[in-house]
Order: structure tokens, then sequence, then C-alpha cells
């Protein structure tokens, strides 16, 4: 699956944030902020930029390391440094960094002097007044701050940046058939919400079996239709084997009620 510049922008993004969180140092928080930045602004795709290894280091703020890491996820679409700081964050903290309008400064600010660890813990603490008098959390922000995060309910949602690239790409490639007439992004990406649950897109067009064969052959939805049928098959062969031994389980039951009652 092709990798995104907002997808490598909003991955050096989470790392800033939770090293930021870690209270790590400073420099390094900026060099990853500034690669984010630089990638998420590029013109090209960064994928096409790897094969040039000086067309990376070029760039401001890019250096032979970041320009590697850029290289990796481009490859593999992984990377293993964000996989270790969100080993080492809780994932309580993970979830305050998807409530819009709290960020990385402000969940520090929370752990250090609150102890909070997730979003019950800031409910907990709004609702018996220890925001209060805490710097940066003034009574509109943490209004905002608890009904954003209301809104999460267990959602992943995905950063504006990201949804909009993602949605260009896929018009784009549907445009390719000559059967739509028109074609537009609506919902929460249109209304330019900070984050996006899902993509919303309309289109007007004179075979609508030609367009759904053109959705899915676009190469991210057919990838994710497979991984979503091998998670299937997965969780089949699971159950198979959970009632495999409860089978057991149940027999060798049995077995020691009938000798007891011999």
């Amino acid at each position: 699956m092709p990798v995104h510049n907002s997808e490598i922008a909003e991955m050096f993004e989470e790392v800033a944030d939770l090293l930021e969180i870690e209270g790590a140092n400073e420099f390094r928080i900026r060099a990853y902020r500034n690669a984010s930045r630089v990638v998420a602004g590029l013109s090209k795709s960064a994928a096409d930029l790897v094969a040039d290894e000086k067309a990376l280091t070029e760039l401001p703020g890019i250096g032979k390391d970041l320009a590697g890491k850029i290289a990796e996820i481009c490859r593999t679409g992984k990377f293993p440094v964000l996989e270790e700081c969100r080993c080492r964050a809780s994932p309580g903290i993970r979830t305050l960094l998807r409530i819009p309008g709290l960020g990385a400064k402000r969940i520090r600010v929370l752990c250090d002097e609150l102890k909070i660890t997730g979003v019950e813990d800031l409910r907990k603490a709004a609702d018996g007044g220890k925001l209060r008098g805490i710097r940066g959390f003034g009574p509109k922000i943490v209004q905002k701050i608890l009904a954003e995060a209301k809104g999460l309910n267990g959602e992943t949602r995905t950063k504006l940046i990201v949804a909009e690239e993602i949605a260009n790409s896929l018009v784009d490639w549907l445009k390719g058939t000559r059967r739509i007439r028109q074609i537009e992004i609506a919902g929460s990406l249109r209304r330019g919400k900070e984050t996006v649950g899902d993509l919303d897109i309309l289109a007007t067009c004179e075979d609508s079996g030609e367009v759904m064969n053109c959705f899915v052959n676009y190469e991210e939805v057919k990838e994710g239709r497979e991984a979503r049928s091998q998670g299937e098959r997965i969780r089949r062969f699971q159950r198979r084997k959970a009632n495999r031994r409860a089978n057991r389980a149940g027999n060798l039951r049995a077995g020691r009620a009938a000798i007891h009652r011999a």
C-alpha cells in the first residue's frame, strides 16, 4: 500500500508528541516536528524522492538520519521509533492525544501536576475542580476538551490533513472511470473538522456497477478488504480451536463423572 506524505508527517508528529510528554530532549522533539511540517508540505510524494537520497537530505532540517527513517517508512509502512514510543506510553495517554485542543504540552502538565493517565482521570479532575488554576486550562478550554472527549466513544479518527490526502487520491482514482458525471467529498472532511471518522464521497454516474468495481479495485481498498478477510479467517480458526478445547474439557468431565459413579 502506498504511504502518503500526510501519514509520514503524522507519524513524525506523534513521535514528537510522545517524546514531549516523556520530557525528552527538546532538540529531538523539534527535529521531528520540523520533519513533519516539511514532509506534509512536499509537492512530490516522499516515496518518489526515496530513490534519490540526496533529494531528501537537501530538504530543510532533513539529515541522513531522518532521510533514512522516511525511506524505511516508505519501504515498509512501519516506523520502529514510533512503535517504541507507543510501547512506553500508556493506552490512556495515547487516547488523550486524540482529543482535539488538548495536545502534548497540556497532557504533560496534567501528568506532572495531577498524575492523569487517561480520559476518565481527566473527567474526574474536571468534575472535582482540580483543573482550575492550572496554566492553560481556562473554563472555555476545559469545556471544549471535555466535549471532544465525550465524542471519542472508542472511535478511531484520522487527522484532517491525512484524511484529505487519502480522499483526494481516491477521488482522482474514481475520476478515471468515464461513467462518473460529478463527484465530490462530503461529511466532516468537507466541513473541515479537526479529525475525521470516515470518508463520505458523493457521486452521480451512469453505471453504478462500474463505479463500484473501480472503487473496490483501488489499491488501499483492496488491501483493506484482504486484511479484513484474513482477520475473519483467523477469528474463525480461533473459535474452532476454542470449541475443540471446550469439547475435550466436557468429555473429560463426563468421563470423570462416570468413573466416580462406578
